[in-house]
């Protein structure tokens, strides 16, 4: 279960970063459709850490 909760805040921390890179893209078509969708991502992977 600890191995799970590391592995998630992991995953948790780079998909918060992929979101900022995303939202600072000079491309109009990703900051529109992979920023909100890492932040969706990032939000659930948050949650489920949260449970271990």
């Amino acid at each position: 279960m600890k191995m799970r909760r590391h592995v998630l805040t992991g995953v948790t921390t780079l998909m918060g970063v992929g979101t900022v890179m995303n939202g600072i893209s000079p491309s109009w078509p990703e900051r529109a459709i992979w920023t909100p969708t890492t932040a969706v991502l990032t939000a659930l992977a948050w949650r489920a850490r949260r449970d271990f």
